[in-house]
């Protein structure tokens, strides 16, 4: 009788979560394709290297790669386990996730992603999560293997509480609603709204700083008043954005969709995650992006304009003040970017 998703995540999970937490290399050995596995497959045990090993000499193999895999992931579970709040064991486990996969009567199938998460845990007020993520792993007669321990990440994350101090916005509940904002949006990035929880502003949106903990959507115009906000979280304007200056982490989906004005820049990091920034019919002297996914339309009324992919649309050093800007390899003048972003935020301009 076959074994149901559920029941297969949360086997492997607690194997995992065990061997990981007891250092154990042959409890995690028996995680990863064993020499049965590769024979059910192929008839040939072939190692990552294309030889082919006789079990003995497969299994050792297997050995050295997990005791490496430990020697670099002590310190994180040493850690872990030093605190009972954090320890890795399956009684702190919160959720085992898929993507995108479902069971069919194949004896093997590959799993794109498998994520462990473990419970969030309230320490120093805030909020923290140990994780795992693994990739390419395969069902074989219902069980999960590791097919190489350079596919298996941790992580930790970081969070402060939402309440309604900081966060005064209802959460959307529903799809409807959501896909109902975007109905007139034709845009690409319509199509994966439902990756991220959102909450809602509904009209203008006046805020003296950006501190939100959320991913929000404003369907009015918004107005920051600090210096230099910096975009923490998944971020949509319907309407007008104002503001002195701005700083973007490329590793958030940001969109103002009906224009930004600013006095001095618009700063967007580079992450290399693919997220997306959009500046529709922006305002203002400066906008540098050191990321590839950032899309401008309308830079009519942008003196200088610079990200990836272009060279700057404009002389810089007629723009920025001399201190705030250094020469590359070519020996052509580029934007400082961490002295600038450091400047801006205190209230300074760097433009003459």
């Amino acid at each position: 009788m076959k074994k149901n998703l559920d029941d297969i995540r949360s086997e492997f999970a607690e194997h995992f979560l065990k061997a990981i937490s007891e250092k154990s290399i042959e409890k995690l050995q028996r995680l990863l394709l064993s020499h049965d596995d590769h024979m059910y497959l192929s008839t040939l045990a072939t190692y990552i290297s294309g030889k082919t090993y006789e079990e003995d000499d497969y299994n050792k193999a297997l050995s050295r790669q997990t005791e490496t895999f430990l020697n670099k992931a002590n310190k994180f579970i040493d850690k872990k386990n030093s605190e009972k709040s954090s320890r890795i064991m399956s009684s702190n486990l919160n959720e085992v996730k898929t993507y995108r996969f479902e069971i069919n009567d194949e004896p093997m199938q590959s799993m794109d992603t498998i994520t462990i998460s473990m419970k969030p845990r309230l320490i120093d007020g805030v909020n923290y999560r140990v994780g795992f993520e693994i990739k390419e792993a395969l069902l074989i007669n219902d069980k999960i293997k590791i097919t190489n321990w350079y596919f298996v990440k941790f992580y930790e994350s970081f969070w402060d509480d939402v309440n309604e101090d900081n966060t005064p916005f209802p959460k959307i509940e529903d799809k409807k609603t959501l896909t109902k904002l975007f109905e007139n949006f034709n845009h690409e990035f319509s199509d994966y709204i439902h990756n991220w929880q959102w909450y809602l502003h509904e009209g203008d949106l006046v805020l003296e700083k950006y501190d939100l903990k959320v991913n929000l959507i404003v369907t009015g115009n918004l107005t920051i008043k600090e210096p230099l906000p910096m975009i923490g979280h998944e971020l949509v304007v319907f309407g007008k954005t104002n503001l002195n200056a701005l700083h973007i982490d490329e590793s958030n989906n940001v969109l103002f969709i009906n224009g930004i004005e600013f006095k001095v820049g618009i700063f967007i990091a580079p992450w290399s995650s693919g997220a997306y920034q959009l500046l529709n019919k922006p305002k203002g002297p400066l906008i540098y992006s050191l990321s590839e996914t950032t899309e401008v339309d309308d830079m009519e009324h942008v003196q200088y304009y610079q990200d990836a992919n272009t060279e700057g649309t404009s002389n810089l050093q007629s723009l920025v003040r001399k201190n705030f800007l250094e020469k590359n390899e070519d020996d052509e003048y580029v934007l400082d970017f961490d002295q600038s972003i450091a400047t801006v935020k205190t209230g300074d301009s760097i433009i003459k």
